[in-house]
């Protein structure tokens, strides 16, 4: 797999993707937002790959969040999540 942005215009963003998220996500994104998200090769046409372009502020690195928990901590979320899934 393999997923490429450029930047070669000031303010958007390219995206060459063969994923199957993001080619979810941009097909999405251009039925929602046809002013916004312009896909200029489809996979079908392309190899597998989609081709698309957007504004540069939607291009984000989101870490996942650090939680530390004690046992205790653990043992309590475990209980409670156990309690939601029975229904109770």
């Amino acid at each position: 797999m393999e997923t490429c942005i450029e930047y070669c215009e000031p303010g958007w963003a390219w995206m060459s993707t063969d994923e199957r998220r993001w080619i979810n996500k941009l097909r999405k994104l251009a039925h929602d937002r046809p002013d916004e998200c312009v896909i200029v090769k489809q996979p079908e046409d392309n190899g597998g790959f989609i081709y698309a372009k957007f504004p540069q502020k939607w291009v984000r690195v989101n870490p996942p969040k650090v939680v530390n928990l004690t046992d205790e901590q653990k043992a309590e979320r475990a209980a409670a999540l156990l309690k939601a899934r029975q229904g109770t």
